[in-house]
């Protein structure tokens, strides 16, 4: 859908493809298809019709929604490196197992609007266990929410409507006393 040849947007551009671990060493150049406007909120106004179609058309059970996620993961490798994305694989895979398919598409309606403005600010977990889950941002008694992280509450507050809940860890004392 992104890398679609019929949208004129689409140019070939290149892109230094990332380690596969963090080690660095070196990089190969990768060439693309990408639309000039991709993640913009331009790009999602433009395509509002082919990407409604595309989402409407995303597997409604788990089973059919985890086939069609094998598929894409090769043809995805490159767009993947560019989006950063190269080495969440097996954790996408894992949302896919353990959310319900509409919570997911939501979830990709979301990013794909305004993809650099909102990929960022989101909870630091999922918290899951038979079928309840929620999303989780923790923070110690001294740290405080980044503007990002507002943004994200506030959109899901707005838009997503997604469990969440803000957790604040506070330090215990230990008052270890040596015995004699």
């Amino acid at each position: 859908m992104i890398q679609d040849r019929c949208n004129r947007q689409v140019r070939t551009v290149g892109i230094m493809a990332r380690p596969a671990d963090d080690q660095g060493g070196p990089s190969e150049l990768i060439w693309i298809p990408l639309p000039s406007d991709f993640g913009s909120s331009d790009y999602s106004r433009r395509r509002a019709k082919a990407l409604t179609k595309h989402l409407s058309a995303i597997a409604e059970t788990k089973a059919e929604l985890l086939r069609l996620f094998d598929s894409w993961v090769l043809p995805s490798s490159d767009l993947r490196h560019y989006l950063g994305a190269h080495r969440q694989v097996e954790t996408a895979r894992k949302l896919i197992e353990l959310l319900p398919p509409p919570v997911l598409k939501i979830v990709l309606c979301y990013l794909v609007a305004n993809y650099w403005e909102r990929r960022s600010g989101w909870p630091d977990l999922l918290v899951y266990r038979a079928d309840q889950w929620f999303l989780a941002e923790i923070k110690s008694w001294r740290d405080k929410l980044n503007e990002n992280q507002k943004r994200w509450i506030e959109d899901n507050h707005r838009y997503l409507h997604l469990p969440f809940k803000l957790v604040q860890v506070h330090r215990l004392e230990c008052n270890v006393s040596a015995s004699a």
